[in-house]
């Protein structure tokens, strides 16, 4: 983790690279519809954000790509004509869901030999057994994998509740659909 580099940083750097290739961030943009002509994404139909109601726009380029996930993508933006398997996509898959868990330390993390980095500890490398494992958080057991995040760097100074350096833990259990 660099020191003072947060969500805001990420999405500056991000964006000075996305419009030095042409591109555009629009904040306050949701893509509702991805738009196909010909058997082909065209364009994207955008819900802008405007005070209590929005407004509709469409946006049109060479090449679409979508974020969203491979799930709200086919079954929520593409036109069901678009797609000859859009009926076994009537729910969504099942999803993780972060029980997180932030500590209060009273040692620099630093002195205990972390330097910032993010660690992911496992007992193993069977990611389907892990995945099976995944609700024991939930029933008092640790499970089989954990994730060490420093925050502390983002947030440095101590507070009375916390103690001064705040890690957080984090633990993956079965989601809820959207």
């Amino acid at each position: 983790m660099v020191s003072g580099w947060g969500s805001g940083r990420n999405r500056e750097a991000t964006g000075a690279v996305i419009r030095a290739a042409g591109g555009e961030l629009l904040p306050n943009h949701e893509v509702t519809r991805i738009l196909v002509e010909g058997g082909r994404a065209v364009g994207v139909e955008v819900n802008i954000s405007k005070g209590k109601q929005g407004v509709r726009a469409e946006f049109r380029a060479p090449v679409i790509v979508s974020d969203a996930g491979a799930w709200n993508t086919f079954a929520r933006m593409l036109p069901a004509s678009a797609l000859p398997f859009r009926d076994q996509l009537k729910s969504p898959p099942e999803g993780f869901e972060v029980v997180e868990l932030f500590l209060g330390l009273r040692r620099d993390p630093r002195e205990m030999g972390f330097k910032g980095e993010n660690y992911w500890i496992f007992k193993s490398f069977d990611h389907d057994e892990m995945y099976a494992q995944r609700n024991e958080v939930l029933h008092g057991r640790a499970g089989d994998g954990i994730s060490l995040v420093p925050v502390s760097e983002k947030y440095p100074r101590p507070t009375a509740h916390c103690g001064d350096y705040r890690p957080a833990l984090l633990w993956f259990v079965r989601g809820t659909s959207p």
